[in-house]
């Protein structure tokens, strides 16, 4: 490894394994919080930090074996981490699951942020049907809204959604514009500050939410998908996610309830510690 390399896997372990935010990096480097920063996108790009949401979406595969029988339903989302569950699963194991999209679309043909793709997909792998949302996932104003939700194949996949039996979720950081949402290209349109000066931390399930769990709306905006009661319903609700800069909106998401099973990666679990001591 260079000097280069080498400063760039210790910004890395400083930030990732360690959890320090990047202010504190650069008091340790003797640099500022914009280097630390770029050094970090570096790290990436370089391929020296490799998030582990693989490992974790394996884990998930396995504990679906143990959960799901023939006949039940799977409500999926979309985002990285739900793609790397569909990934990890083994075709051979699972016969006749129905997949229920519980979101509407944010991204048409992307997979790693359509949830039509993810439950096609999905629903492909377990050898079962799967129910779809074709709607966006937003819409401005109660009239389109209502139209939408009472066309009766939408009003048939929601109600699908809402009789779930075991859930699979991510967690998207509200700050992170790397989350799916913020991918998508969709809120160009809208201004994300206001759900933010509502408390917005984390985005889960189609949904914003603040640090106590609690949906946060504005508005005029109507979000498609399945309410949030239906992931407290579900026999099983499973949340997976990585990288301890997703601290707080798992943090949110555990506070509202909505995990039976976390699985995280090292970094996360240490962070999520560490705020529960506090």
């Amino acid at each position: 490894m260079s000097k280069n390399d080498n400063l760039l896997a210790y910004v890395a372990e400083l930030y990732y394994e360690r959890g320090l935010s990047q202010q504190e990096i650069g008091s340790i480097i003797g640099s500022s919080r914009p280097t630390v920063s770029r050094l970090i996108e570096e790290a990436k790009r370089q391929g020296i930090v490799r998030i582990i949401i693989d490992i974790c979406g394996k884990a998930a595969a396995a504990l679906l074996s143990t959960y799901l029988q023939p006949g039940m339903t799977l409500g999926v989302t979309w985002g990285r981490s739900v793609n790397a569950v569909v990934d990890a699963i083994d075709e051979n194991t699972f016969y006749d699951i129905n997949v229920a999209q519980m979101v509407g679309c944010i991204s048409m043909g992307n997979p790693t942020i359509d949830g039509f793709s993810t439950a096609q997909r999905l629903a492909r792998k377990m050898h079962g049907s799967y129910s779809s949302i074709n709607t966006p996932l937003f819409v401005e104003g109660k009239e389109v809204y209502s139209y939408l939700i009472n066309e009766p194949m939408i009003h048939d996949a929601l109600h699908k959604a809402s009789k779930i039996d075991v859930c699979v979720n991510g967690v998207g950081a509200f700050d992170d514009r790397k989350n799916s949402i913020h991918q998508s290209g969709y809120f160009e349109s809208y201004n994300l500050d206001r759900y933010k000066e509502k408390g917005a931390v984390a985005s889960f399930a189609g949904r914003f939410i603040d640090i106590h769990g609690n949906q946060v709306d504005v508005d005029n905006i109507y979000t498609i998908s399945a309410p949030l009661d239906v992931i407290h319903n579900a026999a099983v609700s499973i949340i997976i996610n990585a990288t301890a800069e997703k601290a707080e909106a798992t943090l949110a998401a555990l506070n509202g309830g909505f995990a039976d099973i976390l699985i995280v990666d090292e970094p996360l679990a240490g962070k999520l510690l560490e705020f529960r001591e506090k």
